[in-house]
Order: C-alpha cells, then sequence, then structure tokens
C-alpha cells in the first residue's frame, strides 16, 4: 500500500510491530479504565489501533491482524485478572466489529485512506458509526447477562466508547505513520513554545471547564470554552495538533472522574452519567476539529499543487517561447539558404560556360578555378545550412 508523501517514522519502518504493541499498552489501559463504568471501559482506544493497521498493512496482513487482536487482547485480560467467559464474548463482539469495518472499508474507502481531504473524513465517520452501532447491541446483552446492567445505558456506553476510541486513535495512527510533509510556521523554538502553551491551556482550562468553577461574577467555566484552544491546535498544527488537544482534553475529564471529582459543568447525576456526556462531548469536538483540520489540509495541498502547476506552466511557457523563436530563426535561415544556393547554382553554371570558351588565357583559368571552388564550398556550407 503506497501513501503520499512518506516520511521516514519509526511506526512507518516497522508498522506491524509498532501496531502491536501500541494495541496491547492501549487494551492495558483501557481495562484500567472499566471501573468508572462498570463492565465497559469509558472509551476503548484498542479498536482504533486495530482499524488503523487494516488502513497502514496491506490486504494480506488481513488474517494476520485479527489473530493479533486475538492473542493481544486475551493476553491483556489474563495478565490483569479480566479473562472470563465475560471478556471471550465482548472479544467477540470486538472481532465481529472490527469484520465489518474492515469490510465497510475495503467497500467504501479509498484504497488509500489517508485523512487528506473531507470526504475521507466522513466515509470513515460513517463507516464507525454503522459498525460500533451494531456491536453494541450485543455487547449490552452481554452485559445485562454477566452483570445486570442497564441494557441501553451498556450500549450507549460501548457505541459512544467505540466511537471515541476510532475518531481520536484511528486518523492519529495513521498521520503518525503516514503523516503529510510538515508545514512550519515561524521557527521551531517558538513553536514547541506555543504548543506547551496550548497544553498548558488545556490541561488548566479542562479542570476548570468540567468543574464549572466560577470566573468572574456569574460566569463560569464551561467545556465549550475548550473549543477556543482546540480551535488554536486545528489552525496551527493541523490534524495531529487537533486530535493531540481533543486526546488531552479527554484525558483530563477522565483523570477528574477517577479522582471522584465532579464534572459539575456536564450536568451528570453520576459519574456514569457523566462520562456519557464527556465522551458525546469529546466525539463532538472531534468529529467536526478532524473536519475543520482536513479542510484546512486539503485547501492548502491544492493551493501547493495549483502553485506547482502554475511554475510548470511558466516554465513550459518560456521553452515554447524560446522554441518558437528558434523554429523563426530556422526558417529564416533556411529562406536565405535556398535562395542564396539558386544564386550560387547560377553562378555555377556560368562558369561552366565560360570555361568552354577556347584560348581562355592562363591566368584567367586559374583565377576561374579559384572562383568555382569558392562557390563550391559556399554550396556545400549552404547545404550543410539547409540541412
Amino acid at each position: 500500500m503506497r501513501h503520499p508523501r512518506l516520511l521516514p517514522t519509526p511506526l512507518a519502518k516497522a508498522p506491524a510491530l509498532w501496531l502491536a504493541l501500541a494495541f496491547f499498552a492501549s487494551h492495558a489501559l483501557a481495562l484500567s479504565l472499566i471501573r468508572l463504568s462498570g463492565p465497559l471501559a469509558p472509551a476503548w482506544p484498542p479498536v482504533g489501533v486495530a482499524f488503523a493497521a487494516f488502513i497502514i498493512l496491506p490486504p494480506s496482513h488481513r488474517a494476520l491482524i485479527f489473530v493479533a487482536v486475538a492473542v493481544l487482547d486475551t493476553l491483556s485480560n489474563t495478565l490483569q485478572g479480566f479473562m472470563t467467559l465475560t471478556a471471550l464474548a465482548y472479544l467477540a463482539v470486538s472481532l465481529s466489529e472490527l469484520w465489518l469495518a474492515e469490510r465497510l472499508l475495503r467497500r467504501f474507502a479509498k484504497p488509500t485512506l489517508t485523512f487528506a481531504n473531507v470526504g475521507d473524513v466522513l466515509v470513515f465517520v460513517g463507516i464507525i458509526t454503522v459498525t460500533s452501532a451494531a456491536s453494541a447491541v450485543p455487547a449490552s446483552v452481554i452485559a445485562k447477562v454477566s452483570s445486570g446492567a442497564d441494557p441501553l445505558n451498556a450500549g450507549v456506553i460501548w457505541w459512544i466508547g467505540d466511537m471515541l476510541g476510532y475518531i481520536l486513535v484511528t486518523p492519529l495512527t495513521v498521520l503518525l505513520a503516514f503523516r503529510p510533509a510538515s508545514r512550519e510556521r515561524g521557527p521551531r523554538s517558538l513553536r514547541l513554545i506555543e504548543m506547551g502553551l496550548m497544553l498548558l491551556t488545556l490541561v488548566v482550562g479542562g479542570v476548570w471547564a468540567f468543574q464549572g468553577r466560577g470566573i468572574v461574577g456569574p460566569l463560569d467555566a464551561h467545556p465549550y470554552m475548550l473549543t477556543v484552544p482546540i480551535l488554536w491546535a486545528t489552525l496551527r498544527f493541523d490534524q495531529l495538533g487537533t486530535l493531540w488537544s481533543v486526546l488531552v482534553t479527554g484525558i483530563v475529564g477522565v483523570g477528574l472522574l477517577m479522582a471522584d471529582l465532579p464534572l459539575l459543568s456536564l450536568g451528570g447525576q453520576s459519574n456514569t452519567d457523566a462520562l456519557i456526556l464527556l465522551q458525546v462531548f469529546l466525539g463532538v469536538v472531534a468529529i467536526s476539529s478532524l473536519v475543520l483540520a482536513t479542510a484546512l489540509r486539503a485547501q492548502q495541498d491544492a493551493t501547493v499543487a495549483n502553485a506547482r502547476m502554475i511554475a510548470a506552466l511558466t516554465e513550459s511557457e518560456q521553452r515554447l517561447r524560446q522554441s518558437q523563436k528558434m523554429e523563426a530563426i530556422g526558417q529564416l535561415a533556411g529562406g536565405v539558404a535556398h535562395d542564396f544556393n539558386n544564386v550560387l547554382a547560377a553562378i555555377l553554371m556560368q562558369l561552366g560556360e565560360i570555361r568552354l570558351v577556347k584560348d581562355l588565357p592562363r591566368m584567367a583559368a586559374e583565377l576561374l578555378s579559384d572562383v568555382e571552388q569558392a562557390a563550391q564550398r559556399a554550396a556545400r556550407l549552404t547545404r550543410q545550412l539547409l540541412v
């Protein structure tokens, strides 16, 4: 599978190994967060890594990806003490979800889904919406049977959690492996300082916004205010900046829930309700920001392509003008040479007539021979010029 403007990133050099490590690490992290919502995790990044594997690796690795997902999922569950019949049932649902996602990817997406245009993002969102919604039905049944959880609530958590895992992790992984050429805006040191300020704003602002702390008078902080630094990241750091900023925002929100700090601004009555509202907020922000960042990238790519095309057309126009000049000069030289050749032919013919004159003085004959040789050299030169 070929991707445009491939950069020599570690993930691009050994994609299968890095994807396996990323899947195992994200699976272990997700298991540690399960306690926030009973039998289901607040987000499920492993599906995002697995789906990215279908995009990054060639189609011949399809069966290997399914086997790796099953083995690594089982290994992670075993190491953390979650290896039960319920875990196996969830694994079967996840594999079915990935199978459906992979089939839809091959059916509706381009051979190389690089998130280079808005169409790629919309197709991707459509695929993950359908697959996560379809898998939420059997997952809710498993949650009901295994722990007595409300099936509707469990299905919603599964659906939103999987979508969040897809929307954040899949494009982030693909772009880390096959990211477009960097468009640096300003010195690197200043960009690093700007990036640090942006992340600090997201962390501090996230704590204030999710807890609804007061700012001035009746004005309280609210999560919608976080769209400002996320928009900042979108405009300044392209798609990767967008995804990292939303991911940091999610880490702040989940971290507050793990610390048993209520997300008052989201209005949930319990941690589970707050978790669902946090997932919805992150999902909406992630999709809208990713669409905007992708549109900006497509516009920048089009601008660069147009500039290159204009430069190529200008160069071609200059070459065409030069060739037209040379053609005009050649035609002029050819016409002059042709006429001059006719004159020389008449001169040589007259010289031949003079040689037929009897009793031509010796000196005149010698001069006549010199003139004839000069005329013949001129005729040869004219023929070369015509050629």
